[in-house]
């Protein structure tokens, strides 16, 4: 009762699940010293917009996609699309390109700038296609990559602390086309003045593209 009392608000906000772990410890960081609850709930992005426009939620992470006039986006990150697998799987040793990639098991999030482009040339490759998995959640192809199963192509920032830990690395694939995920802020117009929407934009956008009041 008394930390109920003590609040100041509630902030909803939607975010897809591969890129809730991205955002969600700064969101809580950001509204600590305003003393406001945060409720997070797992959409895709053209849902999220929905519920952006309908009042149901003050904020969404998404991907740049058509919205309603009522909803304002901003541009948070741009996260680089790589190659990853478990330390000593065979593909890390010797030169890496996209037809030595597709000979193996792929868990593939086909999301952003540069999928397109990827999927072609996995198709014009000798992919077998009962080793390629279309997965929606990031998170989902990071735990294939750590179990043996695949090699993942997920945003950097899904695996930043297994990158650290080198319980993953990175593959150099030569021959990756220039992929990244843009993550967009999204919230009704009108409320960027808001002091939780400011605080939470202020803390996931780049230092050089924050936006006071």
């Amino acid at each position: 009762m008394a930390r109920e009392d003590d609040s100041r608000g509630t902030l909803h906000m939607t975010a897809h699940a591969s890129y809730a772990p991205l955002v969600v410890p700064a969101v809580i960081r950001a509204l600590q010293p305003l003393k406001y609850a945060v409720v997070v709930d797992d959409q895709h992005s053209q849902d999220a917009l929905h519920r952006v426009a309908d009042g149901a939620t003050d904020i969404a992470i998404t991907l740049p996609m058509p919205h309603a006039h009522e909803v304002q986006l901003r541009r948070l990150r741009s996260e680089p699309v790589v190659a990853a697998c478990y330390p000593d799987h065979p593909i890390t040793v010797g030169i890496c390109d996209i037809a030595r990639l597709s000979s193996h098991p792929l868990a593939v999030n086909l999301w952003g700038s540069g999928a397109h482009i990827f999927h072609q040339q996995l198709l014009e490759a000798p992919t077998r296609v009962h080793q390629l998995y279309r997965v929606s959640s990031a998170e989902a192809a990071a735990d294939l990559a750590r179990s043996g199963q695949a090699v993942a192509v997920l945003t950097r920032a899904t695996i930043q602390r297994d990158l650290a830990a080198r319980t993953l690395v990175e593959i150099d694939v030569i021959d990756m086309p220039e992929w990244h995920v843009e993550l967009m802020a999204a919230h009704r117009r009108g409320r960027s003045s808001d002091p939780a929407l400011a605080a939470v934009i202020s803390a996931l956008a780049p230092p050089d593209s924050r936006v006071k009041g």
